[in-house]
């Protein structure tokens, strides 16, 4: 599976589920309580089913890239990365809201058109995200257990109007190195077995543009800056901007999704007795969940990557 197959099967995950959320999100516009109509649950296990999809082949797509005999130590869980948002909250959470700014909009008298197709327009823009995101975190889980995998480089697939994207493209990171993102992101991992950054150049890539495409990607005071000899690269700031939690005495990132008994990480903490026996439908884990990007951040090396991988129930 080459890098633009796997990014067209990311695409048409995502269209998918926001071809139904748009289908299911019409079927319920101008209704005369529409907060309490629009379903958030039913809208998540839409777009974890699309999450499953675009994690599912992560391995294969690894194991295509290297293009070596042999097996990685384990294989991804496409279920791990379903039903959760980026930055840890239960996706359902997210998906509530569009509708609570459609309402907010309708409550200040916005035109009822205007405020539900805004609504409607970032349902479908977070949906997409998230799909993309489930593929991507997979992908990254995916290269860590495959111990031939060195590292990665990152490939923009199309004209982007992101400058943080054009700036990052073509460089090499190692295998537990964070994939930068922003929402609407569709850039891809390309698995290496060595560093192998390319000879994406940037400055080229704007020069290529026309004054205006330079503009909206670079921003008007930014892109000017770079046509008077600036930098690119100091001109764009490519920092990370993530959400995270308090455990453990520090900032982690973590969720609580699959944290109950019925999921892998909640029964592996249940046969331990790490697990609350009251408060929700069912007992769920006391223990933190991490996420991925934070077990690379704490891991002491690969095999203990692997290890809490397994720990966190995403192999």
């Amino acid at each position: 599976m080459t890098p633009a197959q796997w990014h067209r099967l990311q695409r048409a995950a995502a269209a998918t589920a926001v071809g139904q959320l748009s289908r299911l999100w019409r079927q319920l516009e101008g209704t005369s309580n529409f907060g309490a109509a629009w379903n958030g649950q039913q809208a998540a296990t839409i777009v974890a089913t699309s999450q499953r999809v675009a994690a599912a082949r992560a391995s294969e797509y690894v194991a295509a890239q290297i293009g070596e005999q042999g097996a990685p130590s384990a294989t991804v869980r496409a279920d791990a990365f379903a039903g959760v948002a980026s930055d840890g909250r239960p996706l359902a959470t997210l998906l509530r809201l569009p509708a609570a700014s459609t309402i907010q909009m309708l409550n200040r008298g916005e035109p009822e058109a205007k405020a539900f197709t805004q609504g409607r327009r970032r349902l479908g823009k977070l949906a997409a995200t998230q799909v993309f995101d489930a593929g991507r975190v997979a992908t990254s889980v995916a290269q860590t257990v495959d111990t031939r995998v060195a590292g990665y480089r990152r490939e923009l697939r199309g004209p982007t109007n992101c400058a943080r994207c054009v700036v990052l493209a073509g460089k090499w990171f190692r295998w537990n190195e964070g994939f930068l993102r922003h929402p609407g992101c569709d850039c891809v991992h390309v698995p290496t077995t060595q560093s192998n950054a390319t000879d994406f150049e940037p400055e080229l890539y704007f020069e290529g543009l026309t004054p205006e495409q330079q503009d909206a990607t670079f921003g008007q005071s930014g892109a000017q800056a770079i046509r008077d000899g600036g930098d690119l690269g100091q001109v764009v700031n490519a920092r990370r901007g993530m959400k995270t939690t308090t455990a453990y005495g520090r900032k982690v990132l973590s969720t609580t999704e699959g944290t109950t008994v019925r999921a892998t990480f909640g029964r592996r903490a249940a046969a331990t007795g790490e697990v609350s026996q009251q408060g929700s439908r069912y007992r769920q884990a006391t223990t933190i969940r991490l996420m991925p990007e934070q077990i690379y951040l704490d891991a002491k090396d690969r095999t203990d990557a692997i290890r809490l991988l397994g720990v966190h129930g995403y192999i």
